[in-house]
């Protein structure tokens, strides 16, 4: 269904990143935040976007990683079968992937 896996991919990555952010100590935050941001986000695909979210009744500042529609990387407008395609190409620090 159009749409599904992309918000479900949302709503899992934002209650990673709360998840992190609960854990992290406030004075390591903005070394841990420059840290996340060099791993997750080599080819600057997203943008670090500020955020105020609702967690247990307060409203702490987040961090909302939004794609950027103009980078030649992002794959909004592709088949399932050219993501695939794309995906089975790539390497990253441990390696092709590989189909199985």
């Amino acid at each position: 269904t159009p749409g599904v896996l992309t918000e479900t991919s949302a709503d899992l990555s934002f209650g990673l990143l709360l998840a992190a952010a609960r854990r992290i100590a406030e004075g390591d935050r903005d070394r841990v935040f420059v840290e996340l941001e060099a791993r997750e986000m080599p080819e600057e695909i997203y943008i670090c976007r500020r955020v105020r979210v609702a967690v247990d009744g307060a409203r702490p500042d987040a961090y909302a990683l939004v794609v950027d529609r103009d980078n030649p990387l992002y794959s909004g407008g592709m088949t399932a079968d050219g993501m695939a395609r794309r995906i089975v190409r790539c390497t990253g620090g441990r390696g092709a992937n590989r189909v199985i």
